[in-house]
């Protein structure tokens, strides 16, 4: 009987590993978490910059909030800002990307890992209420027109703005992240999604739609969860997240919850002057007045960039040790200018006043990086010239493949051990496969089972591995109606060989050259009990294709 199906269910199709946004520079990295305490009422003291909550010096009139309600939403995203305002963050992304500990909203947006081909599907569910005034007014104590030492002085204790409509409560997120490689594959995505009306107030078919777009997509994707603002409320399981979503509210309700979930704030430049000035236009100047603006905007291309650059690495340390002269000259520059970004941001906390220069950033003209390689398809039935540079195989009778070849390269994925049986003609091949981005396996089984003879080739003892061991070298004989014998080398040396060798059309066979790799077998099972059909996805890597970010 034929056997065109995986025996375990595969992890291949899983996210890459993308690093989150802290790829500083040493002298910097050691101490750039800041942990300071997130701002907790109405009209308190605030540091755009690093999210601390400061004292208070602002009084308000006609204080009122209003009844409690409940929210359930669904959205796509396709940047930070969009992701940032479906899940109500507060402030400017630098507190995000200063790593503020302390603020538990901000850290689960840095851990979405958003890139900028990253699209969001945003779960977002709370029970709330939203706490304001109509009228402010600041102590009669401070002084309006502020020389620098005064303006210093009120810095430190009340920050440079204050909260205002504040939304106390409970929420719940779930935030399906898929990360397309390139505009065009985030365009797809966006279009798939976007077909299923992810554009407002969840409905209970939402769980189905995006069950089927996640188990078909070919994208990328990763699912995080956030709760806020109740204590002993465990996470769903992935299957049930819309209708935990829109059960949360009556949980929460249960649970009167007083967190803050979300704020506006004001500049004290509506009641100071002078010197405050100063810092009234740094702030601007830092994190502008939207969640991405200012220079927190260019470092977050720069991040960006950075976060792709690291995946990159990691791909070519795995395959082979590749280097790429011009990814290692950009990623010092991008690190340099990261750096100097982050130095102005933890200069602002100790002096708001200087008059910071403008930075030249290199690393925006540099841009992004893309990842590059060659394709190869070896197939074991072609007579001559075997080995070509394209992917597709509409045109060479196929109809599975283990691995889809630019997710697997994605994945740092290799070929663990691969069984051949046979006897007169090669009859069945299992090929296991390992998934290093996910610590995590798969076997798949093509052709027809039997009592015949039967060979184990072990490419990697240690699949974990950093440096795993691919295969060197192949040979094989066929003709118009399969493939009579087949013989297969490691890097080690080792070798299998199943099949016949009478009634052969021709002979092939390939050596690998440094820097080429197999990734994975597809192939045709349609005559028993026949091989009808049988390809090699090979690879080399080459140097990375960029795009400027200004």
């Amino acid at each position: 009987m034929t056997t065109s199906q995986p025996v375990s269910t595969p992890a291949i199709c899983g996210p890459p590993f993308i690093f989150r946004r802290n790829i500083l520079g040493a002298s910097l990295k050691a101490n750039l978490a800041v942990s300071v305490t997130p701002p907790s009422a109405l009209v308190q003291g605030y540091n755009s910059v690093n999210g601390a909550g400061k004292s208070t010096c602002i009084t308000a009139s006609n204080v009122s909030k209003t009844d409690s309600q409940a929210i359930s939403t669904i959205n796509v995203t396709t940047n930070a800002t969009d992701t940032a305002n479906s899940i109500r963050l507060s402030g400017s992304a630098s507190v995000a990307y200063l790593g503020n500990s302390a603020n538990a909203k901000s850290s689960y947006f840095s851990s979405l890992k958003l890139t900028s081909y990253a699209v969001t599907v945003v779960v977002y569910s709370n029970y709330s209420t939203i706490q304001s005034a109509t009228k402010y007014s600041i102590s009669p104590d401070i002084p309006t027109v502020m020389d620098d030492a005064q303006a210093l002085a009120f810095f430190e204790l009340y920050g440079d703005s204050f909260l205002t409509n504040v939304t106390f409560g409970a929420e719940y997120i779930a935030s399906y992240v898929f990360y397309c490689d390139s505009v065009a594959s985030q365009q797809q995505i966006e279009a798939s999604l976007s077909a299923s009306s992810f554009n407002g107030a969840i409905t209970a078919n939402a769980q189905a739609e995006i069950d089927k777009i996640t188990s078909t997509t070919s994208v990328q994707w990763e699912l995080y969860q956030y709760i806020g603002g109740v204590v002993g409320v465990t996470a769903p399981s992935a299957e049930n997240i819309v209708s935990f979503a829109l059960s949360f509210p009556a949980v929460a309700e249960a649970a009167s919850p007083d967190s803050i979930l979300s704020y506006t704030t004001t500049g004290y430049e509506s009641f100071l002057s002078g010197s405050f000035d100063k810092i009234a236009a740094n702030r601007n100047y830092l994190v502008g007045t939207e969640f991405i603006d200012g220079l927190t905007e260019s470092w977050s291309d720069i991040e960006d960039a950075l976060d792709v650059m690291n995946q990159l690495l990691l791909i070519y340390d795995y395959y082979g040790k590749y280097v790429d002269p011009m990814l290692n000259s950009y990623y010092k520059v991008a690190t340099e200018d990261s750096n100097s970004i982050i130095a102005q941001m933890q200069d602002y906390d100790q002096n708001p006043l200087q008059a910071f220069p403008v930075l030249q950033l290199p690393a925006l003209q540099n841009g992004t990086p893309t990842l590059a390689y060659e394709p190869y398809v070896y197939n074991f039935r072609f007579k001559d010239d075997p080995l070509h540079n394209v992917f597709g195989w509409n045109d060479i009778n196929i109809d599975y493949a283990d691995l889809d070849p630019q997710r697997a390269i994605l994945n740092r994925t290799s070929i663990t051990s691969i069984t051949v049986l046979g006897n007169k003609d090669v009859n069945l091949i299992s090929t296991s496969y390992y998934n290093f981005s996910q610590q995590s396996g798969a076997t798949y089984e093509h052709g027809w089972s039997g009592d015949w003879a039967k060979g184990t080739l072990l490419l990697n003892a240690a699949p974990d591995s950093t440096s795993p061991a691919f295969l060197s070298a192949l040979v094989n004989r066929s003709n118009d109606k399969t493939i009579r014998y087949l013989w297969l080398q490691n890097a080690q040396g080792e070798s299998i060989q199943i099949g016949g060798s009478g009634n052969s059309d021709f002979e092939n066979s390939h050596t690998f050259p440094d820097g080429q790799f197999a990734v994975g077998f597809a192939g045709a099972c349609v005559d028993y009990p026949y091989m009808t059909n049988l390809v090699l996805i090979c690879f080399s890597l080459k140097p990375a294709t960029w795009t400027p970010l200004a």
